[in-house]
């Protein structure tokens, strides 16, 4: 018995870690997550987030990953599109914009200021970690319902990494922004 609970501790390690990684919001329709007002909120804040997309993927003898994932915040003034970006390596990218290429058309998007930039993390180490937003259009947002080939850029100061999305992908950018646009959103995009 301790011997196959030996070898069970790498795999029960790793379900610990991927279970810290699910969000905190409720999942309320097919990659959208919701978070609804907080009672110290005097504008009614509701934040809508869609399902992770790898730019970088973690593989094992990796130096980093890097993924992004749609959002919508909703208050009682005021509704945004944005997509959140997280990048972590053993070097800084200094991540500043955002490309997306739908189909044929470009779509660029610069980092609000003041990205959050931290070396370690919970458990130590010198890894270095990089989240950043960006304000997006609902043009682009429009234009990701009906796109066919999708790939994204995730542009630095010292470099950039980019990645095809894959249908799969587009399906769950598509299921995120159809799902807001029908039954959140008080501007359509039409």
């Amino acid at each position: 018995m301790v011997k196959y609970l030996i070898k069970m501790m790498p795999i029960l390690f790793i379900l610990a870690l991927l279970y810290s990684c699910v969000p905190s919001a409720n999942t309320i329709a097919p990659d959208v997550y919701f978070k609804g007002p907080d009672k110290f909120d005097t504008n009614n804040t509701k934040v809508y987030s869609g399902s992770d997309i790898n730019i970088k993927s973690v593989t094992f003898g990796s130096t980093g990953f890097a993924f992004f994932y749609l959002r919508f915040t909703q208050s009682d003034e005021l509704e945004t599109w944005q997509a959140w970006t997280l990048f972590s390596s053993k070097d800084w990218m200094f991540v500043d914009k955002i490309k997306f290429l739908v189909d044929k058309e470009v779509y660029e998007f610069d980092s609000l200021s003041e990205p959050i930039r931290k070396v370690g993390g919970e458990l130590g180490g010198s890894d270095i970690s990089e989240r950043n937003i960006f304000i997006i259009s609902s043009k682009f947002c429009k234009a990701i319902l009906s796109a066919n080939a999708m790939s994204v850029r995730l542009i630095g100061q010292n470099s950039y990494i980019d990645r095809d999305l894959s249908k799969e992908d587009i399906q769950k950018l598509t299921n995120f922004i159809s799902y807001v646009d029908t039954k959140v959103s008080r501007t359509k995009l039409n």
